[in-house]
């Protein structure tokens, strides 16, 4: 969250820096900053204040100064989540109090199959979070039933209390800051090339175009998807072909790629769809036996 709002606020120290043409003095630089207003006239004053009196720039009729009016809250209706207010909350939470609340909250329960006495707890209440001891689920004695355990990594928006998904409200921020909040400090328009998700902003380039286009939040969900299919296709090839060797089959699901685990376990889905049983297995025995030669 800090370095997100940092990043803000170097994009407004270097574009008035630019637009102003000289070096900025030690009091003007510890001035600039990315406020976070409710209305207009509160900005307006802001602007007035006697550090910023000499950039022009900073002012409310300032190139800067109306570029950082189009991004602020006091125009929504809903300014409590606007996503400047939302991190700014955040970021002056961890400043002067405490850290943001994070807490395991429980997500869903998927079950493989239901059997007789299967019980599965619903959603927790907002305000309780995961306990060492929670019972998620029952089956009667002796019955194994397989089933998947979705957590759901919660953060607290400290000026509302609310519960949110944590890499939901960071993917959200991000992509808010990239194709927003940026564009609009830099050129006072959103409507230009958006800047890459995989950028390294610290430092400058003279093209985006090496860039990668998969945000974090992204890759994080596709990293998850390919470690949890690392661990379930044992089973799989273990049901579908008793015949093949434990180790065969852990050396080959060891070997794939996230993206390689989850193409596996796509097209294998479409084929037993499309095709049936036998040629999903057949296309299952395919890959283990091209793997060995």
């Amino acid at each position: 969250m800090n370095q997100m709002r940092s990043a803000l606020e170097h994009a407004v120290f270097a574009e008035v820096v630019q637009l102003t043409g000289r070096e900025l003095t030690q009091e003007e630089a510890q001035a600039i900053e990315m406020p976070v207003k409710t209305d207009e006239n509160t900005l307006a004053e802001r602007f007035k204040h006697r550090r910023r009196r000499t950039l022009p720039v900073l002012q409310a009729s300032g190139d800067i100064g109306r570029r950082i009016a189009a991004l602020q809250p006091y125009d929504v209706d809903d300014q409590q989540s606007h996503p400047l207010k939302v991190l700014a909350e955040y970021t002056n939470h961890s400043k002067h109090r405490m850290p943001a609340v994070a807490a395991v909250r429980l997500g869903t329960i998927v079950p493989d199959y239901v059997v007789p006495g299967l019980l599965i707890v619903g959603e927790y209440e907002d305000d309780s979070p995961l306990g060492v001891g929670d019972v998620l689920a029952s089956v009667p004695a002796g019955v194994p039933v397989p089933m998947s355990i979705w957590p759901k990594v919660g953060i607290r928006r400290p000026h509302t209390g609310e519960w949110m998904v944590l890499m939901q409200e960071l993917g959200q921020l991000e992509t808010w800051i990239r194709t927003e909040a940026l564009p609009q400090i830099i050129t006072g328009s959103c409507d230009v090339e958006l800047i890459p998700p995989q950028l390294d902003i610290s430092g400058g380039y003279p093209t985006s175009a090496e860039a990668g286009a998969i945000p974090a939040v992204e890759r994080h969900q596709l990293r998850l998807m390919g470690q949890g299919l690392r661990d379930d296709l044992p089973g799989v090839f273990e049901q579908k072909l008793p015949e093949v060797p434990r180790e065969t089959v852990d050396a080959f699901v060891a070997g794939l790629s996230d993206d390689a685990a989850i193409e596996l376990m796509n097209r294998y889905m479409r084929v037993r769809e499309n095709r049936g049983k036998s040629n999903a297995i057949a296309y299952l025995r395919r890959l283990i036996s091209a793997d060995e030669q």
